[in-house]
């Protein structure tokens, strides 16, 4: 990866920039509808969850700073297809959860 770019460097950039934020979308939400008195292992693990996916994202960037700059067509094309699908999770919304 840190060789040549590429398609490495447009994968990466997919990830930084359309998946790891919709995946952090998707625990945010699901942190905002877990309740903290019934279900605090949920909120804690959700909460880590978060945490660690933003060190992953940090950590790519700086991966990401030394390549050279990537096609933003991956990136669109997973972008669009999230839209589609409601987020890597799925909609999450009244009766989703637990069903």
């Amino acid at each position: 990866l840190a060789a040549g770019g590429g398609e490495d460097a447009e994968l990466l950039d997919a990830f930084l920039g359309a998946i790891y934020p919709s995946m952090a979308a998707g625990y945010a939400g699901r942190l905002a509808a877990a309740s903290p008195a019934a279900d605090p292992p949920v909120v804690r693990a959700l909460q880590r969850v978060l945490a660690d996916l933003d060190g992953v994202r940090r950590e790519g960037a700086l991966v990401a700073g030394g390549l050279p700059a990537p096609s933003p067509r991956r990136r669109r094309a997973v972008e669009e297809a999230l839209g589609r699908s409601g987020g890597v999770f799925g909609p999450i919304g009244a009766g989703v959860i637990g069903d």
